[in-house]
């Protein structure tokens, strides 16, 4: 969520200043408009950080809503309990932040690792968050992985690939499961031709 933020404060920065004339962040700009005799029109570029603005405010409006269940998934310890509108999560929010074997495994590990050590039994609510956060940015990884393995088995060395093999190719591409190749090896009878 902070780079998001930090993207959408950049582009109000960029705005203002395109808006007076202010080629600071824009290096290359400046480089060409130097040599030329005119003065240019930056109202091009300020409508275009205004669409860009717009635009990244509708596809992360969703964030805007969750913002308080994002920052309690990235950092319970710093979220304040009465922020949130459940009583139960209130609770597990204060229960969470009192245990401080916990806090100092959060500093120390990867957010997968230390909700993985959060008690789901104790902390249900909190534990519900991490995973709906967890498989937001998972299938966004998935994601790309699959059309990056996708692009390089679609590519012009493999044009014979057909849509069934392709299928299977992407399946064994991003599964997180490797096989057995010797104990398949060991499976399979081994035919002999010829004599």
């Amino acid at each position: 969520m902070n780079h998001v933020k930090s993207f959408q404060n950049k582009l109000v920065l960029f705005q203002k200043q395109l808006e007076k004339g202010i080629l600071l962040q824009f290096k290359s700009m400046q480089t060409i408009l130097s040599e030329t005799v005119t003065p240019p029109d930056y109202s091009r570029f300020v409508k275009h950080c205004e669409d860009l603005k717009v635009n990244f405010e509708k596809r992360f409006q969703d964030l805007h809503g969750r913002q308080q269940s994002l920052y309690l998934f990235e950092n319970p310890f710093l979220v304040n309990a009465e922020d949130f509108n459940d009583a139960d999560l209130q609770m597990e929010i204060l229960d969470i932040q009192a245990n401080s074997a916990l806090q100092g495994f959060f500093t120390n590990h990867t957010l997968v690792a230390f909700y993985e050590r959060v008690d789901r039994e104790k902390l249900p609510l909190i534990h519900h968050n991490a995973c709906f956060w967890a498989v937001q940015f998972g299938s966004t990884y998935v994601c790309e992985q699959s059309f990056s393995r996708m692009k390089v088995n679609k590519s012009k060395y493999r044009t014979k690939v057909t849509d069934k093999h392709s299928d299977a190719i992407l399946r064994l591409g991003i599964s997180p499961l490797k096989p057995n190749v010797e104990k398949l090896l060991e499976q399979k009878r081994m035919q002999c031709s010829g004599k």
